[in-house]
């Protein structure tokens, strides 16, 4: 999904089309399918588009978020400390924003000082809160034997 995309997932939200979700996320009330794309779409565009970590976690990552990630501990403020010190210097291309069956998907491309990665992450949702994430990344060298590799 383009990064249009995301704004106009935001303002058919906010303009009544869609069903409008508070500000924070809620564990404690069952959401619908439709609520939890809602929430996610979101989440990846303040988190990727925005690239404002702090704001992702606090509206929608409970303090009990169980990361499987080996480099970074499970938690809440561990994942905001890991990410934080170089996020807003990488660039980010976003790919790909699924979600359904109470899971999101997002794909997307990171560049940083002359790494460049494609990653994969993918989220389990409570209600329209993130509360567990696996992910995976490839270096992509440009040496690759397939033109369509990664994207």
């Amino acid at each position: 999904m383009r990064a249009s995309s995301f704004a106009l997932s935001l303002i058919l939200a906010t303009s009544g089309i869609l069903p409008t979700l508070a500000a924070v996320c809620s564990t404690t009330t069952p959401a619908t399918e439709q609520q939890q794309s809602v929430a996610f779409k979101a989440f990846a565009d303040i988190f990727l588009v925005q690239k404002n970590i702090q704001k992702a976690f606090d509206d929608y990552i409970p303090d009990t978020y169980i990361n499987h990630n080996p480099t970074a501990q499970s938690g809440r403020a561990n994942a905001i400390n890991a990410l934080k010190p170089f996020w807003s210097g990488i660039s980010i291309t976003p790919a790909a924003v699924f979600s359904g069956g109470g899971f999101g998907l997002l794909h997307y491309r990171v560049k940083m000082s002359g790494t460049d990665m494609a990653v994969m992450d993918r989220y389990r949702l409570n209600g329209t809160c993130i509360v567990e994430h696996w992910d995976v990344n490839q270096s992509i060298t440009g040496r690759e034997a397939n033109p369509i590799a990664f994207f």
